[in-house]
């Protein structure tokens, strides 16, 4: 009688907070998603005669061509012409070579969909990385010290932790006499110029920060006023015009210190056209700002645990491929923010309640004995773990 009244509806268990009882959500009329399947190269295709035909014809294809203007006079040149003359200088076919099996031929793919296995079979036609390997030396000096990806020693860690700090200094401002705020921009590519803003300063010892960027994620800190507000939109139009990319201003957001007044909230709104909010939401999969809760806000590491558990088929798999599962995934989830943040131990507890109750298993919805505790599996194999 149910399924014939709403035959689309969905039932769903969210994570359980502060007790072992899983909210359980029934939607009859589940939002539809829409969009293209993504693109994935399949490996077997490499095998294709036709496929190499196909790739010949369809590699490199422009779309529209970009027009920079006079837009990037004002920037002074790094490379220098030596530089210059050893990046151009003709590719030879080791560094073709050399350069296309430097990935891997069965890992995940890009965002394009391809593994390594098609640049390893069709490598005489591409030549990306050989610039990159050209570049490897010089990225220190050509790369803004806001950028911390792709040079040696920096890691994305410390922009998500300098980003987490910036907002919660913005969270916790209350100086009357100076406004900041922060901008998250939604947008296909990067251009900001931070030359023509004030950014945000910390404190007196400290750096000024204007904007922190990793490939198309970006985030921009500007002292709370007209001028910056219309320069920032300035740049932007300009770079968009020049690149032929746009902004998702709908999907970008502003963020306002906490001591800024709400009609300047507003009229500062207006100029970016970009909605307040009261919480940045995340930046690069992790939290901008935490809540009172530590616990509260690491509930979504927790999430994506069981999201992971409930996919799996326990019945069907030996200890073997639980012990895999475990260790390749399980583990895997919460430690890109323990690089950073500091788990409660009720958070980590929780973590390993999760893996013992997927290794034990369950019979019936109960949960089996645990005959052995979590510290002790835990352990090196060499120690009998």
């Amino acid at each position: 009688m149910w399924q014939d009244l709403w035959p689309n509806t969905v039932v769903s268990h969210e994570t359980a907070v502060g007790s072992d009882h899983c909210p359980i959500v029934v939607q009859s009329q589940p939002p539809i998603r829409k969009g293209k399947k993504p693109f994935r190269f399949e490996a077997f295709w490499a095998k294709d005669e036709e496929c190499k035909n196909i790739v010949l014809k369809s590699w490199r294809l422009q779309g529209g061509s970009r027009d920079w203007g006079d837009l990037l006079d004002c920037i002074e040149p790094l490379i220098s012409d030596t530089m210059n003359a050893e990046l151009i200088k003709p590719v030879s076919e080791a560094e073709i070579k050399e350069a296309t099996y430097q990935m891997g031929g069965m890992k995940a793919p890009g965002l394009d969909g391809f593994q390594g296995i098609f640049y390893h079979s069709y490598w005489d036609i591409i030549v990306e990385e050989i610039l990159a390997n050209r570049l490897k030396p010089l990225l220190s000096g050509l790369i803004s010290p806001m950028q911390n990806a792709f040079v040696m020693d920096k890691q994305i860690q410390d922009n998500i932790g300098t980003a987490h700090e910036l907002f919660h200094f913005l969270k916790l401002r209350k100086a009357k006499w100076k406004y900041e705020l922060g901008i998250k921009l939604d947008m296909h590519e990067r251009g900001v110029d931070g030359g023509l803003i004030n950014g945000v300063h910390m404190n007196l010892t400290g750096p000024t920060i204007s904007h922190l960027f990793f490939v198309d994620d970006t985030l921009i800190f500007l002292q709370a006023n007209r001028q910056n507000c219309d320069n920032i939109m300035h740049i932007l139009n300009m770079y968009c015009l020049a690149s032929r990319q746009q902004i998702s201003l709908h999907k970008s957001s502003v963020y306002f210190s906490r001591n800024v007044p709400p009609h300047l909230r507003t009229q500062l709104s207006s100029i970016l056209g970009m909605p307040s909010v009261s919480d940045p939401g995340e930046y690069l999969s992790l939290p901008a700002i935490w809540g009172i809760s530590k616990r509260q806000s690491l509930v979504y590491v927790k999430g994506k645990v069981l999201g992971k558990i409930h996919g799996w088929k326990q019945s069907s798999l030996s200890l073997a491929g639980k012990e895999v599962l475990i260790k390749a995934v399980i583990q895997a989830i919460p430690s890109d923010p323990m690089n950073l943040f500091k788990f409660p131990t009720a958070v980590c507890k929780d973590l390993d309640s999760l893996a013992a109750r997927f290794w034990w298993g369950d019979a019936d919805g109960k949960m089996r004995i645990h005959w052995m505790s979590w510290d002790k599996l835990g352990r090196p194999k060499c120690e009998r773990g």
